[in-house]
């Protein structure tokens, strides 16, 4: 074992054999995934468990844009590192995730109103009409709360499916 480890070290590929497992076929998770065999070939899934952490962080949301005109942007970022990290298992749910990014920088300067950075602008209060400008703050520092972008709630909807 420690030639196979000394070799691939010297290609540059990391192996530590106190960190390997024996192979098996109802294995438990690895970095929040589950590999699972098929008659016709291998799958990924995550959790139940993550999984049902994340209808629920998503069902939140969706509350909160039905009742109030502004979102908790720490909330936010929290449920977008988590919606991320479930990413990594489903590759498929990346442009659903869109409407958390651009929601969460809405804020920012140099942003129009569905949340996009505007082209060619610097983004440091331009005088530029097609600009919107969060009326939470001007001084460049991180609101508490964020306007949801128009299609945020679709995106959410999609992703509770």
């Amino acid at each position: 074992m420690h030639h196979v480890s000394s070799r691939m070290g010297f290609l540059g590929i990391q192996f530590a054999a106190r960190k390997m497992r024996p192979p098996m076929k109802n294995a438990r998770p690895w970095a929040g995934s589950v590999l699972v065999l098929y008659n016709h070939g291998v799958g990924v899934k995550c959790t139940q468990e993550k999984w049902d952490k994340a209808r629920e962080l998503m069902r939140d949301i969706l509350e909160q844009i039905n009742s109030q005109s502004q979102l908790n942007r720490k909330h936010l970022e929290k449920s977008r590192g988590f919606m991320v990290h479930v990413q990594q298992t489903y590759l498929a749910i990346t442009p659903y995730l869109k409407g958390l990014h651009l929601t969460i920088d809405s804020w920012r300067l140099g942003r129009e109103k569905e949340g996009w950075k505007v082209s060619g602008s610097p983004g440091f209060g331009d005088d530029n009409s097609d600009c919107w400008v969060s009326p939470c703050c001007d001084d460049g520092e991180a609101p508490d709360f964020v306007i949801p972008v128009p299609h945020l709630k679709g995106d959410i909807i999609n992703l509770l499916m």
